[in-house]
């Protein structure tokens, strides 16, 4: 069947809903309102299909956003107002023109981002090439866990299971646990490396071994995370390069990276790569790379390819010299700002956080700088910490975010607040008859219990209870400060914690002027759960800490 046939058959294999006449309701409110152009920005696959495939029936350019931002005097479509964009009757008439434009926003990861064109008749020679190459089949159920709205998605969550007459999720899976809870069986995963990880190390991740096949782009998927996958799954491992502005250039299945056979590709005296074919006339990218009779090397974009002391140095390679330490699950290299040298950007794996537990980040950076030596010197001569790797959806690192990520003062983020009972609260041990607790925090509230603290003091029945919890993650400003050979979290620090939230629940701690009693017990460490607990009774503030569950710090402040 043609592609056009196929929509009109489409259901989502969790929507019911009629995909096609939701497109032709569409079509018909647009072609009654005398609409030209059309931005859209729906993460709802469902109403996605309807307004972008509506539009296009009518021939009204829709503007695919990768951002909710709008330019004011053009008629917009959401998630919210979709409805009143469904015409009570469906247009009559309407079939698709194979030059139909739309027009795709880039992410910006690159600098600022712009609106590419594409036609409806590039989309389909496209996929119709890929159901050829790739040998899936109408047998197979696509799902995603990237956005329509962003080329590599378009590509291969919607035109190309509609060639193919195949069956998709509406529903974008973004969580691990989504995923593994499906039967996988014959499924196809539409995936970047950063999510592609995270199930890899989840407890569960043998629930994909039924996978017939994974389908990666944004960013390069590391040979030690293929291999993991392989380990995992008897899925194909599909790493497909290419862009927005191109279209699919390239596919690594486990060897190297090869040319599709209907890409013309060529370098500019840069060295930089140039693509064409049936999908895309003529671009000349930016990534610098080498060819040899279908085999394609990347040497990383040209634009990160910097001159220090004049010499030209390639921050991809630094980076993958950097992820040879076996330290990084993630790192990104970028010319520092205020001088002149390269600045790294460093999220720990699990051994890394091992190593940075034992030797701090003053022994971490002298090993990484080491490795560098031989090949860099000494380019790199800034290192910073990083929770998690500011990267978009697509596992592309944006620039506006390394120079928040490098400056950035980094805090615990808490979660937690008032407790109703306090069994509930830092392990909730209850007291019995005549039993003497160490601390009135972890008293439960038996009627006949009389309740004291270490001091003697009786305790308050109604004193509103209070417990809080963060991890606290390599990259916080206090490991960077105190302690460079051996990473503690400072006792004065613990008490800022309890004294912070304490204020932020309303308790007055404006004239606190004496730690009348203050107890440390275990240290607290990177990578270490806190947790706070706290109450106010008579004019005085107790509270306590524990590290992984273990008791750490006790004490008691007056007010």
């Amino acid at each position: 069947m043609s592609f056009e046939e196929n929509l009109k058959n489409f259901r989502f294999t969790d929507d019911s809903r009629d995909v096609f006449d939701a497109c032709l309701r569409f079509a018909a409110f647009l072609e009654k309102g005398g609409v030209k152009e059309l931005q859209i920005y729906i993460d709802d696959a469902f109403k996605f299909y309807a307004a972008f495939f509506g539009s296009l029936l009518v021939g009204s350019a829709p503007c695919v956003l990768a951002k909710p931002v709008y330019e004011p005097n053009l008629t917009a479509v959401n998630d919210e107002n979709f409805l009143n964009f469904l015409a009570k009757e469906p247009a009559k008439g309407l079939k698709f023109d194979p030059q139909a434009k739309f027009y795709l926003q880039t992410s910006g990861s690159s600098g600022k981002s712009k609106m590419i064109e594409k036609t409806l008749a590039q989309m389909i020679k496209e996929s119709e090439y890929l159901a050829g190459e790739l040998n899936f089949s109408s047998q197979n159920t696509f799902f995603s866990s990237v956005s329509h709205r962003h080329m590599f998605g378009l590509t291969f969550k919607v035109f190309l299971p509609l060639v193919l007459g195949a069956r998709v999720i509406a529903d974008e899976l973004n969580y691990p646990e989504a995923i593994l809870g499906l039967d996988l069986v014959n499924h196809v995963f539409i995936a970047s490396p950063v999510l592609l990880r995270t199930l890899a190390q989840s407890p569960a991740a043998s629930a994909l071994k039924g996978l017939s096949g994974i389908v990666s782009a944004g960013s390069p998927l590391k040979k030690e995370l293929r291999d993991e996958l392989g380990r995992i799954c008897d899925a194909r491992i599909i790493e497909i390069y290419g862009s927005t502005e191109t279209g699919i250039v390239a596919r690594d299945e486990g060897c190297e990276l090869r040319l599709f056979g209907a890409v013309d590709a060529g370098l500019d005296d840069r060295g930089a790569l140039n693509v064409s074919s049936p999908w895309c006339e003529f671009f000349q990218t930016n990534d610098a790379a080498s060819i040899d009779e279908g085999r394609l090397a990347l040497q990383g974009r040209i634009d990160r390819i910097v001159k220090l002391n004049d010499k030209r140095v390639s921050l991809e390679s630094i980076e993958a010299k950097l992820l040879e330490s076996g330290l990084l699950a993630d790192c990104y290299c970028a010319p520092h700002p205020k001088f002149k040298r390269i600045a790294a950007l460093l999220e720990f794996n699990g051994e890394g956080l091992k190593k940075f537990r034992k030797i701090g980040k003053k022994g971490v950076v002298a090993e990484l700088k080491e490795l560098l030596r031989l090949e860099f010197k000494n380019s790199v001569r800034y290192f910073k910490i990083v929770e998690k790797m500011p990267r978009n959806q697509q596992g592309k690192f944006e620039k506006s975010e390394f120079e928040n990520a490098l400056f950035a003062s980094p805090k615990p983020v808490w979660s937690g607040g008032a407790v109703n009972k306090a069994s509930e609260i830092c392990g909730g041990q209850i007291c019995q008859n005549g039993q003497n607790l160490e601390s009135g925090l972890n008293c439960g509230t038996n009627a006949g219990c009389v309740k004291f603290d270490t001091s003697g003091e009786r305790l308050e029945n109604h004193a509103q209870k209070y417990k809080f919890s963060a991890i606290m993650h390599a990259g916080l400003e206090i490991f960077e400060s105190h302690f460079p050979n051996l990473p503690l979290l400072p006792g004065f620090m613990q008490l800022d914690y309890v004294f912070e939230l304490a204020s932020g629940v309303g308790i007055d701690v404006s004239g606190l002027n004496t730690v009348e009693n203050l107890k440390f017990m275990k240290f607290v460490r990177p990578g270490d759960a806190l947790r706070v607990c706290f109450e106010k009774r008579g004019g005085k503030l107790y509270f306590e800490l524990f590290c992984n569950g273990e008791k750490c710090s006790t004490g008691r402040a007056a007010l």
